[in-house]
């Protein structure tokens, strides 16, 4: 039985043969794609070793193809296409892909409903419908709740296999999570059009009948959001726009995130949230959970309650913000209206964003100096070249390679790979805030979590912050500081000496809106972990949730009371302070602290040991306001911080 869509075009009729790239054009994707490979990809000796592949070869391969006329690449724009991606695929690195030219770049093929993975008691996989959309007409047995059994034939554990096997993702369980979350949304922006015009489908009602729907491949023209940030809302004849204003050519270059999670999050919110199928509203979630309303999108903040306590939930979907500042200050106001006994700080399915705002987050749940973690380049005459260019950006003065380029200049001789390591968020951003929540925090991750959130799961367990609860073996494992082709090109572009004309046109102008994202930076572990690189390894949790039934359809009901067990079993060290401005007084109240220490604007003012958890400090009264903060010690460890700004009354 067919059933069609009810309001999306089907992507048969929407889906070009060409698009229009010439010869000249193709050579341009293969030259330019060749030097960022094998001149700026931070990875290339890792992934050589690890995977045995040799790209820049397979791209020197392609460039003597399209030298011969009766060629399938030269022919065949979409046979170029997958060779193109089949060689970037290899790198197993969702950051570094060839993004396609217009008209695909701005279309995602989708179909309308949700599949979602949940285990039994013998942790046996289903897969659940979870979500159907509003664009789609479907029989009345096909609802949320029905397991999938199969895929156009095959098991659908074997197509969410075979689906992640091209994903590119950098451990099984990034492949196989990436293969199951893209099963039913596919950008083809950096993935080839499904070989299907539909798909078969064979699934199980909660009553055990067995039921068969064939379903139309759909397609969602994206017109806003990331498709406006590549200058997709531009004719495809045109080339993608520099970017002009500093700040802006700054934030490209801090940033640590996965395009087709970005593109697939986005679809989900079309799909599921602006057409969204009228359902009736869950009684759970108002019984078991107080909502706090963010000031920004893609925050959840809430209280649960749990059969081990009531605590605070924080889901943070993204770290792709405008402003690190103003992010972590919204973080920082929700935490105050919500639980102080313990968070459960959820970033699964996060595929990163600004470096610096994953990064400078760690700082406010730890008394610890935060260490960021350290990148590298590798050496090679082209990226000297450009370090030295930017020492910094004559462009963006806030951009400055100059701690990478000693090393650099070093390395014809030295004969090392890679550059120095340095942070990219300075030791300064990382603790200027300092500790604002001094209840135990658990994490929870999965193999969604990448690239920037990756970096944050890593500092959350090199600094011994809280334990990682994991409903994957492994986050993601991308460690890097992604470039689009288009922040090169600005970087290389910018006036300034050139030693040897090694940047002198290396970058040029893509066709028709292409483009390519890089791995430029790699990250290095801090702390015990000091120096390993991030990628392809990720972060294991300290322990494995297997999502239930009943996570999938009742607001992740197991998975946070697993996480709120979790909590029980850490040190609390709570630390709050009441100040009496008349008699400059400060009433501290603590558990599990035996000394406080205080310093006013950073100098130190005093000490005092904790009797009964409770203390008073008496202060100097001031008329102008100044800084205190706390420190409070167990057995001579500091244990938690705290910070007001103090003023008293005359």
């Amino acid at each position: 039985m067919l059933e069609l869509a009810a309001s999306l075009p089907r992507l048969a009729d929407n889906l070009p043969k060409e698009a229009g790239l010439t010869l000249a054009d193709k050579r341009t994707l293969v030259n330019q794609a060749k030097v960022l490979i094998e001149q700026v990809y931070a990875h290339i000796y890792l992934k050589k070793a690890l995977y045995a592949i040799d790209p820049v070869q397979r791209l020197s391969l392609l460039q003597y193809r399209l030298e011969n006329p009766s060629d399938l690449v030269v022919n065949s724009e979409l046979e170029f296409h997958r060779e193109l991606l089949a060689i970037f695929t290899s790198l197993h690195d969702l950051h570094t892909n060839y993004v396609l030219p217009a008209p695909y770049n701005a279309l995602t093929a989708v179909l309308p409903f949700l599949v979602e993975e949940y285990f039994d008691d013998q942790q046996q996989a289903h897969y659940l419908i979870t979500k159907i959309s509003s664009v789609a007409t479907v029989t009345d047995s096909f609802k949320a709740g029905v397991e999938l059994i199969l895929w156009n034939g095959l098991p659908i554990q074997e197509a969410i296999r075979l689906n992640g096997e091209q994903s590119g993702g950098s451990n099984p369980a990034a492949r196989y999570a990436v293969g199951l979350r893209s099963l039913t949304i596919r950008p083809l922006a950096i993935n080839l059009p499904p070989l299907e015009h539909r798909i078969y489908l064979q699934y199980k009602t909660a009553e055990g009948s067995l039921h068969e729907l064939a379903l139309e491949w759909l397609v969602l023209k994206q017109m806003g959001g990331l498709a406006t940030d590549l200058g997709l809302t531009a004719s495809p004849d045109e080339l993608l726009p520099l970017p002009q204003r500093p700040s802006d050519i700054y934030r490209d270059f801090l940033m640590g995130n996965q395009l087709e999670g970005d593109y697939i999050n986005q679809a989900r919110k079309k799909l599921f949230v602006e057409f969204r199928r009228p359902t009736r509203r869950n009684s759970t979630r108002r019984a078991d959970s107080t909502e706090v309303k963010s000031l920004l999108p893609d925050i959840n903040a809430r209280a649960v309650n749990t059969p081990s306590g009531s605590f605070a939930y924080l889901r943070l979907f993204s770290f792709m913000v405008q402003d690190d500042q103003a992010f972590l200050e919204e973080i920082i106001r929700l935490l105050k209206l919500l639980p102080s006994n313990g968070l459960i700080l959820d970033v699964r399915g996060n595929s990163g964003g600004l470096i610096t705002a994953a990064e400078r987050l760690l700082q406010i749940f730890t008394p610890q100096r935060i260490e960021p973690e350290k990148a590298q380049f590798i050496s090679t005459s082209l990226i000297r070249e450009l370090c030295i260019r930017n020492s910094p950006s004559p462009i963006a003065p806030q951009i400055n390679l100059k701690a990478w380029v000693p090393s650099l200049k070093q390395a014809p001789v030295t004969g090392t790979l890679y550059s120095t390591a340095h942070a990219i968020t300075t030791e300064e951003e990382a603790n200027n805030i300092g500790q604002r929540y001094t209840g135990p925090v658990v994490l929870i991750t999965d193999a969604h979590c990448y690239s920037a959130t990756d970096m944050f799961a890593a500092g959350f367990r090199d600094h011994k912050i809280g334990k990682i609860l994991g409903a994957s073996d492994n986050t993601g494992a991308g460690g890097a500081n992604v470039w689009q082709h288009l922040v090169l090109r600005v970087l290389a572009e910018a006036p300034g000496r050139a030693e040897n004309n090694t940047l002198t046109k290396a970058f040029t102008e893509l066709p028709r809106m292409a483009d390519f994202r890089v791995s430029s930076r790699r990250m290095l572990r801090s702390g015990e972990q000091a120096g390993l690189p991030l990628e392809d390894f990720g972060v294991e949790p300290d322990e494995r949730h297997y999502m239930t039934r009943t996570d999938l359809l009742n607001e992740n009901q197991d998975l946070i009371h697993h996480a709120a067990k979790l909590l029980l079993t850490q040190a609390r060290y709570p630390l709050t302070v009441k100040l009496d401005t008349n008699q400059c007084a400060l009433q501290v109240s603590s558990e599990g602290i035996d000394r406080i220490d205080w310093y006013l604007d950073d100098r130190p003012a005093g000490s005092v040991e904790v009797r009964n958890n409770a203390v008073t400090l008496q202060l100097p009264k001031t008329s102008t306001e100044r800084l205190l903060r706390l420190e409070g010690f167990a057995k001579d460890t500091k244990v938690a911080t705290t910070q007001i700004k103090l003023k008293c009354n005359s």
